[in-house]
């Protein structure tokens, strides 16, 4: 297994079949369908554009679960939406498909109504596809069909695909090795208050890895990270803290998450 996929998840996913691994995958981020009526339905895709700011990237693809199993009725106005090319909809169909909520699974149908869907720019498909092409579920492992999808969110502002496209350059993953693009997309991610870009955002000022050198932000950015609960960040600011005192009592660094 790839080294940064050692996630409980991603382990789980690649070791049981593909559906049970589908379901599991998709238990990540909560996605709300709102009370529906006679003529419309409710959804709310914000909650998935701030749910993707957390998370560790390539783990798992961002939306998907909604709080409530989905109706008879609400399946078939989501499906009607759907067919009408409303993209919110066609992308939670893709879900309901893949996971069987309300509808027979079927893997096939989901991933057609999440290309859908990202055909039309709804970035949270385009990141998905660009996941599921990675780690070939549910299709075959394409890099450069991942890397296509991956792009397209990425420079449509998701942060969760910012962070995934730094991972495909800092590993060489469907391109060229390149510490200096690598660094480039996990910093527009870590802007954006994607806790594990602001983890690699520090590791890279901390080894001169693609941007120059520099300390006081290597230190700066795991302490964003931190914040935000960044176990693998916080850390290393205990470990920095522990040097510091070594050198002495009045040694210690200064920490601004500004």
């Amino acid at each position: 297994m790839n080294r940064r996929y050692q996630h409980n998840i991603i382990t789980e996913i690649l070791n049981i079949k593909l559906l049970v691994g589908l379901a599991v995958l998709l238990l990540v981020h909560c996605f709300d369908v709102g009370p529906s009526t006679a003529s419309s339905l409710d959804w709310n895709t914000e909650g998935v554009m701030k749910n993707s700011q957390s998370g560790t990237g390539w783990d798992t693809p961002a939306g998907g679960l909604p709080l409530k199993e989905i109706s008879l009725t609400e399946i078939m106005l989501l499906k009607k939406s759907a067919e009408s090319g409303d993209t919110d909809a066609q992308f939670l169909m893709g879900y309901f498909y893949l996971d069987g909520n309300g509808v027979m699974r079927d893997v096939k149908k989901g991933i057609e109504m999440w290309r859908r869907a990202a055909e039309k720019g709804h970035v949270v498909a385009q990141s998905n596809l660009g996941t599921l092409y990675f780690h070939g579920i549910g299709v075959m492992k394409d890099y450069s069909e991942s890397l296509k999808w991956v792009r397209e969110a990425a420079e449509n502002g998701f942060p969760h695909a910012q962070h995934n496209l730094g991972e495909m350059y800092k590993f060489g993953d469907g391109v060229p090795q390149d510490y200096s693009e690598a660094f480039k997309w996990y910093y527009k991610a870590a802007l954006n208050g994607f806790a594990e870009s602001q983890y690699q955002v520090g590791l890279f000022f901390g080894s001169g890895k693609g941007v120059e050198r520099n300390e006081n932000l290597a230190v700066h950015w795991f302490g964003r990270a931190g914040a935000q609960g960044h176990q693998d960040s916080l850390e290393v600011l205990a470990e920095k803290q522990v040097m510091a005192w070594k050198r002495g009592p009045n040694r210690g660094f200064s920490l601004s998450t500004r």
